[in-house]
């Protein structure tokens, strides 16, 4: 009868819906990742934020579809080989609004070359670690690349 047939549609529908959200759920694989390995994150290795957002973009650069048609290599080297300001620009374009102010663009790229025995003057206070690690981490939820070039 007719209800056999809906109820196949139904379920066909399901699976379809299921597969596409395993999908997703595959394809942010990165992002749990770097979201985990931002919360093992301390003020004292507060120098690896930069690093988890660079491998972060590495990773997700490689998955978007416009770096696969196009010559990827050559493409996600250019934009990853980025370094200061046009890293935190790619960075900022590539996020839904301009996460990162000037100032804490500087902290971040200072904080690249830190050292374990920093001065007492350059030490980050846990409110600005917390502050930044948290744009790290809604960077790492929010960021596309579809629409960079």
């Amino acid at each position: 009868p007719a209800w056999y047939a809906i109820f196949v549609i139904l379920g066909l529908c399901g699976l379809y819906g299921g597969a596409l959200k395993r999908r997703q759920w595959l394809a942010n694989r990165y992002r749990r990742e770097a979201l985990n390995e931002l919360s093992r994150i301390s003020v004292v290795e507060a120098g690896r934020l930069n690093q988890v957002l660079r491998q972060a973009a590495l990773i997700g650069l490689s998955q978007t579809s416009r770096a696969q048609e196009c010559n990827s290599k050559t493409s996600q080297s250019a934009l990853l080989s980025q370094t200061g300001k046009e890293w935190f620009a790619l960075v900022n374009k590539t996020s839904p609004r301009e996460l990162f102010t000037a100032e804490q663009v500087c902290l971040l790229e200072k904080l690249n070359y830190q050292n374990r025995n920093m001065s007492k003057q350059d030490e980050m206070t846990q409110a600005e670690f917390e502050r930044l690690k948290n744009l790290c981490e809604r960077w790492v939820r929010e960021h596309q690349f579809e629409h960079v070039s």
